[in-house]
């Protein structure tokens, strides 16, 4: 079983790898939670439970993780106390994990790469073929979408500009 541990300013996310959702499952109801965060076609291969606590308190939340093949899900913690981004396979969840639920999801309908948080409670959640920009409470802000392959992207001053494979660049005003 792997166990990986995120620390995310007072947010700590333990994460352990099961086998099978039957699993997960399994595990999760011993724990008294049924939550679980995934896709909305499917589970995928990759089955995980997520053990959550608030550092220096003794209140602790568990749910489950269920994604397809692509990359690991990156977890950036939102202002709120209990709240957290994830980013897995081709969508972005904001979660609170206080009370088991969804505050907001975001569908790319392509692979999430990574998140870029920003200064004023804003995030970009870069994809495959751009990005966009979600506040605090997850409303989409803004999007960048091109024609290609993301290449790369830079983060200057207060513009994102991406590159992308067919040559082109797109950018927008942070």
């Amino acid at each position: 079983m792997t166990t990986i541990e995120y620390n995310l300013n007072g947010l700590c996310i333990k994460t352990c790898r099961t086998d099978t959702y039957n699993e997960l499952r399994a595990r999760l109801d011993k724990l008294g939670s049924s939550f679980i965060i995934c896709e909305e076609d499917g589970y995928g291969d990759n089955y995980f439970l997520l053990s959550v606590r608030q550092v220096g308190t003794d209140w602790t939340s568990h749910c489950g993780l269920c994604f397809g093949s692509s990359i690991s899900p990156q977890f950036l913690q939102n202002p709120g106390k209990y709240c957290c981004w994830i980013g897995l396979d081709r969508s972005v969840f904001l979660f609170d994990f206080y009370k088991s639920e969804y505050v907001a999801k975001e569908n790319l309908s392509i692979a999430f790469y990574e998140f870029v948080p920003l200064d004023n409670g804003k995030i970009i959640a870069v994809h495959e073929l751009g990005a966009i920009c979600l506040d605090q409470n997850g409303k989409k802000l803004w999007e960048i979408d091109g024609n290609d392959i993301l290449k790369g992207y830079n983060l200057s001053e207060n513009v994102l500009i991406c590159s992308f494979e067919d040559g082109n660049e797109l950018s927008h005003c942070i």
